[in-house]
């Protein structure tokens, strides 16, 4: 790979970029990320935008679920109030991990992935419709070979 940042997640977009699973050791989470980004004002950028990576390879080292949250279908009622008729449901430590890796049997679409408090807080999509993920990790690296021009919200 060509680049190759360390300890900077800060640094990428998450938003629309899809996850693909390649490996998962005792504490160590390997993906691949299509249509990640990188904000212009990092030590990679190449230019004064943000730019798409075509794939990236994502390495969580010292890994671990905290939590995972299925999503719960929401109605508005006739005020325009929004409600749902289900519980709230949050599993922790091995069955949080279960979930995951249910879900990262097929690719994942990732709307959000955002510090929060001691770790990262990830919204995706995959066999559920929508799900939290809360996640901690010592170090990430993210490598990649080439960009593959501006990132899809700099076009607009």
């Amino acid at each position: 790979m060509k680049y190759c940042l360390k300890d900077r997640i800060q640094d990428f977009e998450f938003h629309d970029s899809i996850f693909s699973f390649v490996s998962w050791g005792s504490d160590c989470l390997v993906l691949s990320a299509r249509h990640l980004n990188l904000h212009k004002d990092t030590i990679a950028s190449l230019g004064n935008t943000d730019l798409e990576i075509e794939n990236a390879k994502i390495t969580f080292h010292g890994f671990s679920v905290r939590s995972f949250e299925p999503g719960r279908v929401w109605e508005k009622d006739e005020n325009g109030n929004s409600y749902t008729k289900e519980s709230l449901v949050i599993y922790t430590d091995d069955e949080a991990r279960v979930k995951l890796e249910q879900e990262l049997r097929q690719d994942l679409w990732v709307y959000h992935f955002e510090k929060a408090l001691d770790g990262y807080e990830i919204g995706a999509s995959g066999k559920e419709p929508y799900f939290t993920v809360y996640v901690v990790f010592d170090s990430v690296d993210v490598e990649w070979d080439s960009f593959c021009g501006n990132a899809w919200y700099e076009k607009k």
